[in-house]
């Protein structure tokens, strides 16, 4: 692949993004494993880490939703009891 990245509409600008979704900010940010409080930082302008990132931008693409992201916790909370 090659070319030029396109940039996510949803790093560029997070609070406009999960407004567009209607959702608040504990049900958009626990499926990406955040907490709410984690998310308001974000949403006002503190770095979002990278594998948190990556996982918005799945969603925003609509390669993974939200169910998927469920399941995907479900697993990782049962591989570390």
């Amino acid at each position: 692949m090659s070319g030029r990245a396109k940039v996510s509409k949803a790093i560029r600008n997070i609070k406009g993004f999960r407004a567009e979704s209607g959702l608040n900010q504990a049900d958009f940010w626990i499926p990406l494993g955040c907490t709410q409080s984690a998310g308001s930082r974000f949403e006002n302008g503190r770095k979002i880490p990278t594998p948190t990132a990556i996982l918005l931008v799945l969603r925003e693409q609509g390669i993974i939703d939200d169910e998927a992201l469920k399941q995907a916790m479900r697993t990782v909370k049962a591989s570390r009891k």
